[in-house]
């Protein structure tokens, strides 16, 4: 099994301010691409444009279907 980097991101709706978390993970290995996954969003968020890469991935609110902050 290969080692994975786990970390959270944190969630902010700028319309209705809802608040959760999304668990990424991304392969620690130096010799492949970097493997990101989104692997579980809180309820009433979503990935709304993923992307080989936590700071290019987006995600919204699924009650607004606004873009929110990732704090």
């Amino acid at each position: 099994m290969e080692a994975r980097d786990r970390y959270i991101i944190s969630l902010k709706c700028p319309q209705c301010e809802r608040e959760g978390i999304a668990h990424v993970s991304e392969d620690k290995s130096p010799f492949r691409n970097s493997g990101f996954l989104v692997d579980n969003v809180a309820e009433g968020f979503a990935v709304r444009k993923f992307a080989p890469s936590a700071t290019a991935t987006e995600f919204e609110c699924v009650i607004c279907k606004c873009k929110v902050l990732v704090k």
